[in-house]
C-alpha cells in the first residue's frame, strides 16, 4: 500500500509518499516440533504452533520452519525461547 500523511500536502516533483507492508502477527503457543531431517536428536525442524480459544481449546493454526542452522541446534527441551 502506499500513503502519505494528511498533514503534508501534494508536492509536485518529490516523493513524499511511503510505503506501507501489511504485517499479521500473533501470539502463538508452541504446542510441538519436529525434528530437522538428518539431525534428529539434535536439530529442530519446525515448531508446530497454536492458539487457544475463549473456551481455552487449543487449535492448530501453522508451523514455523525457516530457521538458520545454529537456531535449529537448540534444543527444543532446554530452551526457553
Amino acid at each position: 500500500m502506499i500513503a502519505k500523511p494528511d498533514s503534508i500536502g501534494y508536492q509536485p516533483g518529490k516523493r513524499a509518499m511511503m510505503k506501507i507492508k501489511h504485517q499479521r502477527t500473533a501470539d502463538c503457543v508452541v504446542a510441538g516440533f519436529r525434528w530437522y531431517k538428518g539431525g534428529k536428536g539434535t536439530l529442530v525442524g519446525s515448531l508446530l504452533l497454536g492458539l487457544y480459544d475463549d473456551a481455552g481449546v487449543l487449535h492448530h493454526v501453522g508451523i514455523a520452519a525457516s530457521f538458520k542452522q545454529e537456531v535449529r541446534a537448540h534444543s527444543p527441551r532446554s530452551s526457553s525461547r
